[in-house]
């Protein structure tokens, strides 16, 4: 069982457990302030460090030598790079039969280590080794590059030790690193050197002692005898034999009396392989809520949950495929440029959901912490009015802690809902500035397009310069074709003309005339206006044939 899912099961009421050894004291502060919501009190009665052990990178030598060209030095941007290098480590050395890069941490809902590795990528790119705050937490920045990051993980077991002998146990073809304990690491160099070759220990530029604390619970369900007994068993684990036990097992002892170095310590015998005794620069334990709303934050679940090796082939098809679609980038700009319009709305609409998650979250833990408050204050009335005071001190009591609890949780929000409008006012300034470039590039692509087509049709005038002088017997062939096709269309239309019976068309013509010259005679009629009569019609002979149309006068 991994130390958080320890610390999970206790505050479920596992009855079974009477002491609670996690890997390290980051979790502590979170779990404590869980318990008091619960059951109220103190959760712990007794504990101490039984010994010491940062965080390092475990690699292969040989992948370390490989690494070491491509990169200036190991880190976790370095380490997310290499993660995302198309074609694996084809890209990074030339060694396409090593295959992807792969990397390793624990699960961080689980596992300490994986927990601790969270924490030590947001002081990395924050560059704080102190007052890690909430706005740390849920700069969009960090949550987008942690997503990536945790995208191209491999492993994520709930067990440090058991993914390290996986390690060990397969090789190459399990893992090429791994962020893990130092302890873990040490255990495990010599039976790799029998199997697989050396392994490579590096020391991340910020680190974090994880400190092993053993803590005798105060549980309900703890008697005295198990109490007592647990503190006889940590008096045994502080013992001088025991912690110089721990120390051929890797770990640093938490009893002062027992040395480091020695000659047969593994930190001598093992100098070869990168262990050092002095660390770095050592990162602060964090705030609780800085815990809760890291291991909340939303890309981790949704990239941590899901298969990621079909996103890891997706690079390996890119090294093989990437001077194709840079030619077709160089063919459709315009298509590049609608791709890279998508991808700024999704980054920045990625960062803001994260963060809007997070205030969600906040929101609801207010009005749950607000209605315990309400029924708390109500239940300690009620047994005040009746002097049970017993009852109602253990209620006030827990009723200061829940108000301690809704005033930071207000705080938070307060701050969680003010960095969320920062952040929608920097992205709209982003996107305004996005905007501009993009119309820069939209008119940059159009006079293109202008300048293309004018050279080609330049080109196609001084083609055709030279080819029309050599195409005279084709155009006068087209010419004659034409003059051809047109006197015949002439010579049909003038028969058409001829053979047309002219006679009824002048009968249908009279007829339109008399009837409009009736109806304008009965219009003045009926409106009493006088009109002059029409001219008759002029005689087409000399004996005065009839014609239709008025009778003059």
């Amino acid at each position: 069982m991994g130390s958080i899912e320890g610390a999970q099961a206790i505050l479920a009421g596992d009855k079974r457990i009477n002491v609670w050894s996690p890997a390290s004291s980051l979790y502590l502060d979170v779990f404590q302030r869980d318990w008091e919501l619960k059951y109220s009190g103190k959760p712990i009665l007794r504990q101490d460090q039984l010994a010491l052990t940062p965080t390092v990178f475990d690699f292969w030598q040989e992948r370390f030598d490989a690494f070491s060209k491509k990169f200036s030095d190991v880190s976790f941007r370095n380490i997310e790079q290499a993660i995302h290098v198309p074609g694996g480590w084809q890209g990074i050395a030339d060694q396409p039969e090593w295959g992807l890069f792969k990397f390793g941490h624990t699960h961080p809902n689980q596992s300490n280590s994986g927990l601790a590795t969270l924490y030590l990528m947001l002081c990395e790119f924050s560059g704080k080794t102190k007052d890690i705050g909430l706005s740390d937490v849920v700069n969009p920045n960090f949550g987008i590059w942690m997503a990536s990051f945790e995208s191209g993980v491999s492993g994520l077991s709930s067990s440090t030790g058991n993914m390290m002998r996986d390690m060990v146990l397969r090789g190459h073809s399990s893992y090429d690193a791994l962020f893990v304990y130092e302890n873990v690491a040490i255990d495990y160099l010599k039976s790799a050197q029998g199997r697989w070759g050396d392994l490579r220990i590096i020391y991340p530029h910020l680190n974090i002692w994880n400190d092993n604390p053993f803590c005798i619970l105060d549980a309900p369900w703890s008697t005295s005898e198990q109490k007592r007994a647990a503190g006889i068993f940590l008096d045994f684990l502080m013992s001088d034999p025991i912690q110089r036990a721990a120390l051929d097992h890797g770990f640093r002892p938490g009893n002062l009396n027992v040395p480091v170095k020695t000659p047969d310590s593994p930190f001598v015998r093992y100098e070869s392989s990168g262990l050092k005794i002095e660390l770095g620069s050592v990162c602060e334990p964090p705030k609780a809520e800085v815990i809760n709303n890291l291991l909340g934050l939303g890309s981790v679940p949704a990239v941590i949950d899901k298969p990621i090796m079909f996103k890891r082939l997706g690079n390996l098809i890119k090294g093989f495929f990437g001077l194709f679609v840079s030619g077709l980038e160089k063919q459709n700009p315009e298509a590049l440029l609608e791709v890279e319009k998508e991808n700024l709305r999704n980054q920045y609409n990625q960062g803001l959901a994260a963060h809007a998650g997070l205030c969600e979250r906040l929101i609801t833990q207010v009005r749950k912490l607000e209605t315990e408050e309400r029924e708390l204050r109500a239940k300690t009335t009620a047994l005040l009015r009746v002097n049970n005071r017993d009852a109602a001190g253990q209620f006030a009591l827990r009723l200061q802690t829940i108000q301690r609890e809704l005033g930071e949780n207000r705080s938070q929000l307060e701050q969680a809902e003010k960095t969320y409008r920062e952040l929608i006012r920097a992205r709209d300034v982003a996107v305004k500035n996005a905007q501009s470039k993009i119309e820069t590039l939209r008119f940059g692509l159009d006079d293109l397009k202008i300048k293309k087509a004018t050279a080609e049709l330049t080109q196609m005038a001084s083609g055709m310069v030279t080819q029309i002088g050599g195409a005279g017997d084709t155009l006068e062939r087209l010419q004659q074709m034409v003059e051809e096709e047109r006197e015949v269309a002439a010579g049909k239309a003038r028969v058409a003309r001829d053979s047309m019976d002219t006679t009824g068309l002048d009968l249908k013509e009279a007829e339109q005339k008399a009837l409009e010259e009736q109806a304008l005679a009965d219009f003045a009629a009926n409106e009493g206006i006088s009109i002059p009569a029409s001219h008759p019609p002029e005689k087409t002979d000399e004996g005065g044939s009839k014609t239709m149309g008025p009778v003059s006068q």
